[in-house]
């Protein structure tokens, strides 16, 4: 079915989310986390639990098992450092050797 004039209207709110999911992921994922357009290091608050979080998501070898760190809404990096324990205890995960531990 095409739609023609009435396709417009939630055509532009899914291109205005898209739009903002792209603005918000360059902004905090590629600017924070991989600190590709300011070095700042965050040392406490929300800002630091995402970057922790995001490191144990990157924290295994390959693509099996790993952990969801939640882009935005961050996860607790303890619970994360348990589920990885968990993955490598089990054999689905291979965590590199600094978090190891």
């Amino acid at each position: 079915m095409i739609l023609g004039a009435s396709a417009w209207e939630p055509g532009t709110w899914i291109g205005l989310g898209v739009l903002f999911y792209g603005i918000i992921y360059t902004l905090v994922h590629d600017g924070l986390v991989h600190q590709r357009y300011f070095r700042w290091v965050p040392r406490r608050g929300y800002a630091k639990r995402l970057v922790q979080a995001h490191k144990l998501h990157h924290a295994t070898i390959g693509k099996e098992g790993g952990v969801s760190f939640g882009f935005v809404f961050a996860r607790d990096p303890a619970t994360l450092k348990a589920e990885l324990k968990a993955q490598r205890e089990a054999g689905i995960a291979v965590v590199r050797e600094a978090l190891a531990d």
